[in-house]
């Protein structure tokens, strides 16, 4: 395809990734970002011995181009309309298998496609626990809420060897700190009815806890958030406890990953502007913008970004 270039139709309806992708994220990457790069690639291209060129070739032919130049410019715009061209062709509403060579690639240097999804989810985990824990000051008190993610960065508390107080509903993060974590680590147990899906305790005598307690930071996670500024969860004792956290901790730190973007809980537990920072892993710069203007600051902790 040589220009003028267009904006090549999706390969499904926008509403075919639900619940994955929501059609409102679709809509906005398709309709304002995509468009936007096809539209000012036309027109930096215009009268330039690039107007003839297949999109592929633009971005050969500018790779190197110098930063601030005009031909930077093109290879910045003619790469994002590449880049979402290949990224739509790549989703696809139908869950299926990888092909045979993909497949036998990921057998040989995973053992299956459930152990490298496994891994893929615990390696961001472990980056966004990393990146809590560098957070950190020695003797700072930490509400650490019930999510998986909390467990990892319980577990870099312990091999960062960092002295703090920890209050948790989390019976898994308890059992860990308790067993492992050694004289650096006060632990607080918040008590109260045990939920067995998650192994936390919740209900009047867990916020009671938390009520009476202030920590310096706070560290959770959510089941989804909400059109960009509102966190929420699957459960109404679990929110009631992570709202009761939030309001009792001096920073609360958001850790996510892009899946928590296109889910929506059924219980509000609090606007985003009341989350101090967002870790995030696996999100775009624009979805990155999105969470901002809700009124907190987020740090996106990729591997690549490292």
């Amino acid at each position: 395809m040589s220009g003028p270039f267009e904006l090549a139709p999706l390969p499904w309806e926008e509403t075919a990734l639900e619940p994955t992708i929501g059609a409102r994220t679709i809509g906005f990457h398709y309709h304002k970002h995509h468009k936007t790069y096809v539209d000012t690639l036309n027109k930096l291209v215009q009268g330039t011995k690039f107007a003839d060129m297949p999109l592929e070739k633009i971005v050969q032919a500018t790779l190197n181009a110098k930063d601030g130049s005009d031909e930077k410019k093109i290879f910045n715009n003619a790469g994002q309309v590449w880049n979402h061209d290949f990224y739509w062709r790549s989703l696809t509403p139908k869950s299926g298998k990888p092909a045979k060579k993909l497949a036998d690639a990921i057998e040989r240097d995973f053992g299956s496609l459930d152990k490298l999804i496994e891994k893929l989810a615990t390696d961001g985990k472990e980056l966004l626990a990393a990146a809590a824990v560098g957070m950190l000051s020695p003797h700072e008190t930490v509400f650490l809420d019930s999510s998986t993610t909390s467990y990892f960065v319980a577990r870099e508390i312990i091999s960062a060897g960092v002295a703090v107080t920890v209050l948790t509903n989390s019976l898994p993060v308890m059992n860990l700190l308790a067993s492992e974590a050694g004289p650096n680590v006060e632990l607080i147990g918040v008590g109260g009815t045990l939920r067995a899906l998650t192994r936390s305790f919740v209900g009047a005598a867990a916020t009671r806890t938390v009520n009476e307690h202030y920590g310096d930071r706070l560290f959770l996670s959510a089941k989804g958030i909400v059109d960009s500024d509102t966190l929420t969860d699957a459960d109404s004792l679990e929110a009631d406890v992570k709202r009761t956290m939030i309001a009792h901790a001096r920073d609360a730190v958001l850790l996510i990953d892009g899946s928590k973007l296109n889910v929506r809980g059924l219980v509000a537990i609090a606007p985003l502007a009341q989350i101090t920072v967002v870790l995030a892993s696996g999100i775009s710069a624009e979805q990155a913008t999105a969470l901002e203007r809700a009124g907190t600051t987020v740090e996106r902790v990729d591997a690549e970004l490292r």
